[in-house]
């Protein structure tokens, strides 16, 4: 008998303490602070699917084999890795002949 009496008192311990955490755990889900995203999104057009190949400088896109002389340094549009066909681009600086 006596297993059976605190089998009944410790029930509605439990329950008290089973809501309390409900309670306390959905003030923290709420107490959780909003960030917003700006309204206007970033719109990125290609043609044909596939992304194009280019060196952008000074808001300008040019293609492989490009070359721009800037600030005294002379660079060329060439592929970022030699060993790729299809990778990404990339400035590569042209070493002067003193």
């Amino acid at each position: 008998m006596a297993g059976k009496s605190m089998i009944r008192v410790n029930t509605p311990i439990i329950k008290v303490f089973l809501v309390a955490t409900s309670m306390f755990g959905s003030m923290s889900v709420s107490a959780n602070k909003v960030i917003s995203t700006p309204a206007k999104a970033a719109v990125l057009v290609t043609q044909g699917g596939q992304p194009q190949r280019v060196c952008y400088h000074d808001d300008k896109a040019y293609s492989v084999g490009a070359v721009l002389e800037v600030g005294g340094v002379v660079i060329r549009c060439a592929a970022e890795n030699d060993f790729e066909q299809n990778g990404s681009l990339a400035w590569v600086e042209i070493k002067k002949d003193e």
